[in-house]
């Protein structure tokens, strides 16, 4: 497996200090945040993106994954509001034109929450149509279309490993996968091998690891929650044979000190 942090939790410093941090800790890549002052799509798609990727280069990293900074923003593809869904399908569409321009092969895709007057089934119905259409975008450039299942704080809409085989058996093409993101499948009660048993090892395209009070949203450090962090990264290797990136993402716990917080993770 590959070790890697998230740009996110380093928003507060420059991409370069961020790269530069993940580079003297260990880390083999960092999954790029699309929001400001790191990588916002039309940033990116206005300016030279080849700046982040000579600092990568530099640095000896990886670029795993392109995330767009799309939660509680009025782009949501699960919108009652038709004119909203469209917005957010450009703005999705925008993400996979930075994505590739930063030469990176894999877009993050949620499904926000749709609000409590929706019901659930038109939400899911919309995102499917959304991802199976940003899918035929994306195969244009090579780029996967990497769906992530939110806590049921955050969305009702894709939450368990039955929602994304659900999504998976809803759309055509084969540039989809999934973000085993460990939050939600704690808060659900859905164990990793859900995962990986109902979708499959190849459709497990990315981690994110942290460790959870198993109630909320809270992404905590490894020794802080429920989990015994040391033994899922051991499972997913012994177990699953998964070979992909873990991504360190700490955002709950890094805002006193990121460095000190990716230091504590490795």
């Amino acid at each position: 497996m590959k070790k890697g942090l998230i740009s996110l939790d380093f928003r507060r410093y420059s991409i370069e200090s961020c790269f530069r941090f993940a580079s003297e800790n260990g880390y083999d890549g960092v999954e790029l945040w699309g929001g400001r002052p790191h990588a916002y799509p039309p940033d990116v798609l206005k300016r030279d993106s080849g700046e982040i990727l000579k600092e990568a280069k530099r640095f000896h990293l990886e670029l795993p994954m392109y995330t767009p900074n799309a939660i509680g923003l009025p782009v949501n593809l699960c919108s009652p509001l038709a004119f909203e869904r469209e917005e957010g399908l450009l703005y999705y569409q925008e993400a996979v034109e930075a994505a590739a321009r930063l030469q990176i092969s894999k877009v993050l895709v949620v499904a926000d929450h749709p609000g409590y007057e929706t019901p659930v089934d038109d939400a899911r119905k919309w995102f499917a149509d959304a991802v199976e259409h940003l899918m035929r975008v994306a195969s244009k450039y090579g780029i996967t279309i990497s769906v992530e299942p939110l806590t049921p704080m955050e969305s009702p809409v894709i939450t368990t490993a039955d929602d994304c085989l659900r999504l998976m058996k809803s759309v055509s093409g084969k540039n989809l996968d999934f973000v085993l993101d460990i939050v939600p499948a704690a808060v659900m009660y859905d164990p990793i091998s859900s995962y990986f048993m109902k979708l499959g090892r190849d459709r497990i395209g990315h981690v994110h690891i942290c460790n959870t009070d198993g109630m909320t949203d809270a992404h905590l450090l490894p020794r802080q929650g429920i989990l015994d962090y040391a033994a899922l990264l051991e499972e997913l290797s012994a177990v699953w044979h998964y070979d992909g990136y873990v991504i360190r993402e700490l955002y709950s716990s890094s805002a006193r000190d990121p460095v000190a917080a990716a230091i504590s993770a490795r």
